[in-house]
């Protein structure tokens, strides 16, 4: 069965429209400096992976603002949702900006998602994340240590003036 030229073309037209109508891209965690990144839908999913070779912590923000190129005014994003595989992700939402943080994250592989909507069909938002690692009870025992050891020179040399 053959079919016609305008029923392949509104086929391709509607494929092009669905594959379009939400963003989903991955990319890495970006550290320290923050990342830019571009929406080009009404709707967007973007995960962020990342590796964690010790106990750490991580902390973030996303945020996006009304951008006006004189002729044309492309308004903010609005995040819905911030989510985080493995432990709990902390989330405080200000206007067109989240805060992010999440604690005792173990050794392993971690995708942070973003979900949201552009009302304009599209737009631009950056998010940054910075990876801690956590000290571990050892570190704080050699710490404590460490100060007894100088109290107690500290003393010693007081009793001997």
């Amino acid at each position: 069965m053959k079919m016609p030229v305008a029923f392949k073309s509104l086929l391709a037209v509607t494929a092009l429209t669905a594959a379009c109508a939400a963003n989903a891209s991955t990319y890495a965690l970006p550290q320290g400096a923050p990342g830019l990144f571009q929406v080009s839908s009404n709707t967007f999913e973007d995960s962020f992976t990342f590796n964690v070779t010790s106990l750490s912590s991580l902390v973030g923000g996303v945020g996006s603002r009304d951008l006006n190129f004189g002729f044309v005014t492309v308004q903010a994003l609005n995040f819905s949702e911030l989510s985080l595989t493995g432990p709990g992700l902390n989330v405080s939402y200000t206007g067109n900006a989240a805060t992010f943080s999440a604690t005792s994250l173990g050794v392993g592989r971690y995708t942070l998602t973003v979900k949201g909507a552009a009302p304009s069909g599209g737009g631009l938002y950056s998010l940054y994340g910075n990876l801690a690692p956590v000290p571990e009870p050892e570190s704080y025992a050699m710490f404590l240590a460490g100060l007894g050891i100088v109290g107690a020179v500290v003393r010693r040399r007081r009793k001997s003036i």
